[in-house]
């Protein structure tokens, strides 16, 4: 069967600086003078410009063709031919995008993930693609005219694929990929996004810290609707969560164990450890997950004579992206990021 892969976009409201509104309609695709849509061969021109005589071009000031479109790259981007120089390697679109980000102030910012779809159900999806946008773009408008400050410039809101140059960039320095880069803790981030984003964008559970990983963990079963406690970053007892479901008799208190690993398997010390810890505060039921393996020996052990003590769930990294993806499959497919950071 035919399918339309899944994809993620960012929808934000920008606030420009009025100077640079011009440069920044360039990098839209948008005549700045004449506010009508470039053509994809005028697009075409920025990758001719290092070609062309820059001086010869300003004092000429063409009105028409290419010539005119690469007279606006120079007139809006002054530095553009030593900005094109001194990054000969890179994406020019991404390296003018990085130079003009710094006139951006991000006032929302937010994520959409348009789950993939048969062709046969292509219509439906459209429809259900279309409608998610428009509720995305009325939420972000109206939170940004609410949170509007006297700063002047002008405010844009408008959707961009993530893998886009201006995507990789905003996600970068203020987006969810900024967030785990800087080492920010994740518990505040509804769950349903963390694993869209995880699974769909920074798919290396390996890109967290230890801590961000710890924090994923708890957002699972906050999800799966325990309550969860986080301990102390250090001398946390031997358990990192402590979740529990139900009240008074009924209720089912649990300890978790996370332990973000590469390629070091989990072996019987570690989990005779934990269930020294569990058997001391007379806990049943634990979790283990971690984001490699367990080793045999330490699934063996746990069956043997341990069994009737406690009762600890192995979660390798198999089965905790598995249960990533049935959380995601839930709920809204439209996100607000409440957390902007700002990187240096």
């Amino acid at each position: 069967m035919n399918q339309i892969e899944q994809y993620v976009e960012m929808i934000g409201s920008f606030s420009v600086d009025t100077k640079f509104r011009p440069a920044f309609d360039l990098l839209m695709g948008v005549h700045p003078e004449t506010l009508h849509l470039l053509s994809n061969e005028d697009d075409r021109v920025l990758h001719l410009l290092k070609y062309i005589d820059a001086d010869q071009l300003l004092e000429a000031m063409p009105t028409y063709g290419r010539e005119h479109i690469a007279y606006l790259w120079y007139k809006y981007f002054p530095d553009i031919k030593n900005i094109i120089r001194l990054n000969k390697d890179k994406p020019l679109y991404e390296v003018l995008w990085s130079h003009a980000y710094k006139y951006f102030t991000v006032r929302e910012l937010g994520y959409i993930f348009y789950q993939g779809c048969s062709i046969n159900d292509y219509d439906d999806h459209f429809k259900q693609v279309s409608e998610q946008s428009k509720i995305a773009s009325r939420e972000i408008e109206r939170r940004s005219a609410r949170n509007k400050n006297d700063s002047g410039g002008t405010t844009w809101t408008f959707q961009f694929p993530i893998n886009s140059a201006i995507g990789r960039i905003v996600d970068s320095k203020n987006g969810l990929n900024g967030l785990i880069k800087k080492g920010v803790g994740l518990f505040h981030l509804a769950p349903k996004l963390l694993c869209r984003y995880i699974l769909n964008v920074n798919p290396s559970l390996l890109n967290l810290s230890p801590y961000q990983f710890e924090d994923l963990i708890a957002t699972l079963f906050l999800a799966e609707g325990w309550k969860v406690f986080q301990t102390p970053k250090t001398r946390d007892g031997g358990k990192d969560l402590v979740v529990q479901k139900g009240v008074g008799r009924d209720a089912i208190i649990a300890y978790v164990q996370a332990k973000r690993y590469s390629k070091t398997k989990i072996g019987i010390p570690l989990v005779k450890e934990f269930a020294a810890t569990m058997i001391g505060d007379q806990v049943y039921k634990g979790f283990f997950i971690t984001s490699s393996q367990f080793t045999r020996p330490a699934a063996i052990w746990l069956n043997g004579k341990i069994a009737g003590v406690v009762s600890i769930e192995l979660i390798d990294k198999e089965n905790l992206l598995e249960k990533m993806g049935d959380i995601s499959q839930i709920g809204p497919s439209f996100y607000l990021l409440d957390y902007l950071v700002e990187l240096q």
